[in-house]
Order: structure tokens, then C-alpha cells, then sequence
């Protein structure tokens, strides 16, 4: 392991350092790390037939303990995939999206389109006021050439700032509004720079090239400058893994956790299912107010 790896990780929570796909091999699956830091390939898993209540819980451990999981290999349907996504929690459907599938709503078709929105880093719906908790994709055409998604954890970004710049973002609050959020009447909502996970203590960065617009308090200089340094520390490819897509992949992640991009040479075709989320919790959400006794 490199010095950056080991630095990398061992400024990480211990929850997460200490995860193991425990229920994972305990249904006799074997697994494959991606990337020191996060991601894991779940391999010989169906998710059509195996994923009972006990396997989908072991699958959402995966999720928290390594953010991204793969799955190759599957023979999803749209409804065989919302059924799937609903195992992980309660669906979430994307309010501006003109590309849902006709009937099934909570799925939404990407696919090669004239701009290069999928080029740039981001998380889904960061813009609303209940980012996603988990998003899947299911590739259901790729071309010859192939494609990759690539991931950059938010976690090891975080855990790899300087101390003093992880100081002066602790309670730091920014602005985030969907490119087409004021025509469709959706206001900007403004989420904490450094969330909290309150049931691991994991913290993360919340930020992605879309919809950052501005951290509120500071100047627009500086407050542009701060975001500029950030990205570049979030999207570091220390802490990135690249998946090449095949036909038949599933891959699913933390959306709470990661930022992700996509780049395909040709024609492709792949299907998006979210599960809803909750409003980010920051330092500032997670302090208890000091009560005089007297």
C-alpha cells in the first residue's frame, strides 16, 4: 500500500476502517475490494433472486461500510429494478427529470445525450432539501468501446484535509440550486459544507461542480476560492476508483458519501433508480445546547 493510502485511511473513522462485509460472507458470497479506501465488487450475488430481507440488509452494511458496491452480471428488467431499489429503501423520484420511463416513474433513463453534464463531477440532487441516500444504475447497453464511471469518496476527502482547513469549514453552510431549479420554481437550499453521519460519525464533504453555488457568510471571492480549493481536494485521484462498464453491471452507491462522472465513447444506454434521503446534518445540527442547572 502506498504512504497516501495508508494516510488516508488511518485518518478515518474507526467504524468504517473496522467494516467488513461480515453478512456478506456469512451468505457465503465472496467479495473484491476496488480501491483501498472504498468500494467493493460483490461477486455471485443475484439480485433478482438472492436479495431476501436478510441479504438486503447485508447489502446496505456493504454500502455504509464501502460506499460503492458492484454487481456484474444481472438480468435487470425496469420493474425487476425498482423492485431491487425498494429492498434498499423507500424510492425517490427526480421532480425535473424529462426522462422517467413511461409507467414507471422512479426510473429514469440516461443515456448519450448533445451536452456533457454526466462529464462533470456530482451527486444526485444535492439541489433539493433530501439529497438521495443510495442511487443504482444498471447498464442495459454499453457499446464495444466500452464506458466508465469513475467515484471520488468524500469521506477519505475530508479525512485527508490539512486540520486547520477542516477547522475553518466545521460549520460552514453552502448554497445549492439545480441549473434549471428557477424556471421549474424550485428555490436554492443551503446544506452544511461537512456533513455528519449521526449514526457513524463519518464525516464528508457536500459539494459537486453542478449545483455548489455559494458558501453562505463569506465574500464571493473568497467563498468562490474556498469552493475551488475544496473540489479539487474532493475529486484528488488519490481518492477516486474508475469502473469499466459491461453490459449487465449493477453498480449502486452511497450518494451521501460520493461524487461521481461518467464518460462514454459511443451510443449507450443505462437506467437510474434512487432511494430517498434525509436533510444533511452538520457539526453545527449535532451540538447540544449547554443548560444552566441553576
Amino acid at each position: 500500500m502506498s504512504a497516501w493510502n495508508i494516510a488516508a485511511m488511518s485518518s478515518l473513522p474507526a467504524a468504517i476502517l473496522d467494516a467488513r462485509p461480515a453478512a456478506l460472507s456469512a451468505r457465503g458470497l465472496e467479495t473484491r475490494p476496488l480501491h483501498p479506501a472504498f468500494g467493493v465488487e460483490i461477486l455471485g450475488l443475484d439480485v433478482t433472486r438472492d436479495l431476501d430481507e436478510a441479504g438486503a440488509a447485508a447489502l446496505r452494511q456493504a454500502l455504509e461500510a464501502h460506499e460503492v458496491v458492484v454487481l456484474r452480471g444481472q438480468a435487470l428488467d425496469p420493474v425487476q429494478q425498482v423492485a431491487f431499489t425498494a429492498r434498499l429503501g423507500t424510492l425517490s423520484r427526480h421532480p425535473l427529470s424529462r426522462l422517467a420511463l413511461p409507467g414507471l416513474p422512479e426510473v429514469v433513463l440516461e443515456q448519450d445525450e448533445p451536452d456533457d453534464r454526466h462529464a462533470q463531477w456530482h451527486a444526485h440532487m444535492t439541489w433539493a432539501a433530501e439529497p438521495s441516500r443510495y442511487s443504482a444504475l444498471f447498464a442495459a447497453a454499453i457499446p464495444a468501446e466500452g464506458g466508465v464511471i469513475a467515484f471520488a469518496s468524500q469521506v477519505a476527502a475530508y479525512a485527508r484535509l490539512d486540520p486547520h482547513l477542516r477547522e475553518r469549514i466545521e460549520y460552514l453552510a453552502v448554497e445549492h440550486a439545480h441549473p434549471r431549479g428557477r424556471a421549474a420554481g424550485l428555490a436554492p437550499v443551503v446544506h452544511p459544507l461537512v456533513r455528519i453521519d449521526p449514526a457513524t460519525g463519518r464525516r464528508a464533504l457536500v459539494l459537486d461542480h453542478d449545483t455548489t453555488a455559494r458558501v453562505r457568510g463569506l465574500p464571493e471571492g473568497e467563498g468562490a476560492a474556498l469552493l475551488h480549493r475544496l473540489l479539487g481536494a474532493a475529486t484528488d485521484p488519490a481518492i477516486t476508483l474508475r469502473h469499466r462498464w459491461r453490459e449487465g453491471d449493477l453498480v449502486v452507491w452511497d450518494n451521501r458519501a460520493v461524487l461521481h462522472r461518467a464518460a462514454f465513447p459511443a451510443a449507450w444506454r443505462l437506467h437510474r433508480t434512487m432511494v430517498r434521503g434525509s436533510r444533511p446534518l452538520g457539526p453545527a445540527d449535532l451540538v447540544t445546547p449547554w443548560v444552566s442547572a441553576g
